[in-house]
C-alpha cells in the first residue's frame, strides 16, 4: 500500500487503524440478486485504501444475509446498517456521509457494479485537482443479466458543453466528503434524482469534471428506478423548484418566456398553426407558459401576422 492511499486515525480504544481514502456505500432496497456483484466489484479494486457501507433498506429477499456475510469476510472494512422500514436514496445517502471514514465519498447502487480502476481513476482525478468538488465518469449499458448494450459518452465539460443541465449520474460520481458536509447532504423530501439535487447544489459553489473513461456498469431492467420516466421529471421539477426557493434574495427575479413561432419552413407549411386537438398547435404551448407558477410575462416572436394576430 502506498502511504499516499491512507492516513492514520485512532480508534475507540486508542489503537492506530489506518483511514481510507475512499468511503464507497451500497443501498439495497429488495436487490439481493444483484447485490454480491456490486460488492465483488468494490473487493476487486485496483485501489485498496477504500472502506464499504452495505445499507439494508428493508429488504425482504436475502440482502441482509450478502451483507452479514461480506461484513464477517473482512470486519475492517465493511459496515453495515439495516433499516427496519424503506428510508429512501437521500437518507441512506446522508447516514453514510455521517458515517465516513473517506476522504471521498461515491454511491454504488446495488444492481449496478464497478470497473476495477473505478475508484483508483476518480481519486487520482481528485488528487490531482484539489479545486474540484466531485468527479464522473462515462458509463456502459448493460441488460438485466450483465450483457453489454452501449456505452454513454458524456460531453467534456468545458471544450463541449456547459454545465447546467447536464448532471453527472447520482451513483459512481466520487465527491469529496467536505464538500457533501458543507452543502448540507441531501434534501430527505426528495425521493428521486437525489444525484440532480446533489449537482445543483455543488454546481453553483465548486467545480465540477468528469473522465472520458466508461469506469461502471449501469444495468437496465424492468424494475429499475430510473424507468418510471413520469416519477423522474416529475421529482427534478420539485428538485429546481425547492433549489430556487432557497436561493430567492431581497428582490425578487422576473422571468421572461420567449416562444419563437417560425412559421414560414418550407418543409412544414404552416406549422404553427396546424390544428391539434381542434386548436392550433401554438395555444397549447402558450397554455403550457400561462401555467407556470415562475413566469411573469411571455413574448412571442414570429415572422407571421397571423400566428401574431
Amino acid at each position: 500500500m502506498r502511504r499516499s492511499d491512507r492516513a492514520s486515525a485512532a480508534d475507540s480504544s486508542g489503537a492506530t487503524r489506518q483511514r481510507p481514502l475512499v468511503t464507497v456505500y451500497v443501498p439495497c432496497h429488495a436487490y439481493g440478486h444483484f447485490l454480491q456483484q456490486a460488492i465483488d466489484s468494490v473487493l476487486g479494486q485496483l485501489l485498496t485504501s477504500w472502506e464499504l457501507i452495505l445499507i439494508d433498506d428493508a429488504s425482504s429477499d436475502d440482502t441482509a444475509k450478502i451483507c452479514a456475510a461480506c461484513r464477517d469476510l473482512h470486519p475492517e472494512r465493511v459496515r453495515v446498517i439495516r433499516n427496519e422500514s424503506a428510508a429512501g436514496l437521500a437518507h441512506n445517502a446522508n447516514v453514510a456521509t455521517s458515517m465516513a471514514r473517506g476522504k471521498y465519498l461515491m454511491r454504488l447502487d446495488a444492481d449496478d457494479w464497478l470497473d476495477e480502476a473505478a475508484l483508483l481513476v476518480l481519486s487520482r482525478y481528485l488528487d490531482d485537482h484539489p479545486q474540484v468538488a466531485l468527479v464522473y465518469p462515462n458509463y456502459f449499458y448493460v441488460d438485466a443479466k450483465g450483457r453489454f448494450l452501449g456505452v454513454e459518452h458524456r460531453k467534456r465539460i468545458g471544450p463541449e458543453a456547459g454545465l447546467l443541465d447536464l448532471p453527472a449520474h447520482g451513483a459512481c460520481t466520487m465527491v469529496r466528503k467536505r464538500v457533501m458536509r458543507a452543502i448540507g447532504g441531501y434534501d430527505e423530501q426528495h425521493k428521486a434524482q437525489d444525484g440532480y439535487d446533489l449537482w445543483l447544489k455543488v454546481l453553483h459553489r465548486y467545480p465540477v469534471a468528469n473522465v472520458e473513461t466508461p469506469l461502471f456498469y449501469y444495468r437496465q431492467h424492468s424494475s429499475s428506478l430510473s424507468r418510471d420516466s413520469e416519477r423522474l421529471l416529475d421529482a427534478r421539477q420539485r428538485i429546481k423548484r425547492s433549489f430556487l426557493e432557497q436561493r430567492k434574495g431581497a428582490v425578487r427575479l422576473q422571468t421572461v418566456a420567449v416562444v419563437p413561432a417560425k412559421n414560414t419552413y418550407t418543409h412544414m407549411t404552416d406549422v404553427v398553426l396546424a390544428p391539434l386537438a381542434g386548436r392550433p398547435l401554438i395555444d397549447w404551448t402558450l397554455d403550457a407558459a400561462l401555467g407556470c407558477e415562475q413566469v411573469d410575462e411571455i413574448v412571442v416572436s414570429t415572422d407571421d401576422e397571423r400566428v401574431a394576430a
